[in-house]
């Protein structure tokens, strides 16, 4: 007879389990049981996990200190900017759109001065917060090849609804009663804007009148003052001995009636818009002449503190 030796039951059975498992593969766990038991580990071992990383962070800050150094700093990220291209700022009033259109922002160096048209401009507030304070008049006259035209000088007196009393009227003059003849302050930024398109603005201690125009401007055109800048204080102080700089620190510069003192000029009308704007358009013309005399020939842009707005 032929065959082999039977085998027990036991083995025969073994070998057919066997050969289940690798017909049919056993069923993953299920993914709620399995994430129960990892939690389940994680709160087991947590509070050993918190004493080491407790430890550690004792162990750097004790190590940063010990060198002199803070821990590092950790900078908050900035919220990325969507901008939507199609969607457009809301337009320039066309007045506004001229006057950035009409006015470089610079100019070329070597630029003869009689090419250049300079408005002198001066302005009168309540006081000397740009935050708070409000023109109440203003002046501007243009001046080209040294010439100043008696008819071109403009002044206008600024209406200001809420206009009270301050130190500023005994310097002056102008009460709140007389701002009520003035015009709106958006109607005069409209007459002045292009009166300066496309000019050197000058002004004695100009940043302040700068400041306030500004303001003035931002709050009704949505726009600033571009135009190249010549402060007669910072001239005075190139074209005259006695006001250079020493290089002292706390040097201040020259005032309007220290200028027109040394130079001889009698000032017109002082602390007013158009007085001031005249004494100080005949101040440039003067101080201008003083320095080609310096440098033994004619002056250009770049003989001049002219500075970019």
């Amino acid at each position: 007879m032929g065959g082999g030796t039977p085998q027990p039951a036991a083995v025969c059975r073994t070998r057919e389990l066997r050969a289940r498992r690798l017909r049919f593969p056993a069923a993953p766990p299920h993914p709620q049981r399995a994430a129960t038991r990892r939690l389940g580990a994680v709160h087991q071992h947590r509070p050993a996990l918190e004493d080491r990383a407790g430890a550690a962070g004792q162990h750097l800050r004790r190590r940063a200190h010990g060198a002199g150094h803070h821990p590092p700093r950790i900078r908050p990220q900035r919220t990325p900017v969507i901008s939507f291209p199609w969607i457009s700022r809301s337009p320039l009033p066309p007045v506004a759109r001229a006057y950035c259109d009409g006015t470089p922002k610079r100019l070329p160096r070597k630029t003869p001065l009689d090419q250049v048209r300079f408005v002198v401009i001066d302005a009168e507030t309540t006081g000397f917060d740009p935050l708070k304070d409000s023109i109440l008049s203003l002046a501007a006259a243009p001046l080209q090849a040294g010439v100043l035209p008696l008819n071109g000088l403009r002044s206008w007196l600024v209406y200001q609804r809420g206009a009270h009393l301050t130190e500023a009227v005994q310097v002056h003059g102008i009460l709140p009663s007389d701002t009520r003849l003035g015009e709106a302050q958006a109607r005069v930024l409209e007459e002045f804007l292009p009166v300066i398109t496309g000019a050197v603005l000058v002004g004695h201690h100009l940043a302040f009148d700068v400041r306030m125009l500004d303001a003035a401007l931002e709050y009704h055109f949505k726009i600033r003052l571009q135009n190249p800048m010549l402060d007669t204080a910072a001239l005075a102080m190139r074209a005259i001995e006695a006001f250079r700089k020493s290089g002292y620190p706390g040097q201040r510069a020259p005032t309007l009636d220290e200028v027109c003192t040394l130079c001889g000029i009698s000032p017109l009308e002082r602390h007013t818009a158009a007085g001031d704007t005249f004494t100080t358009a005949e101040l440039l013309m003067v101080l201008s002449a003083r320095l080609a005399r310096q440098l033994g020939r004619p002056l250009t842009t770049s003989d001049l503190p002219i500075d970019r707005a």
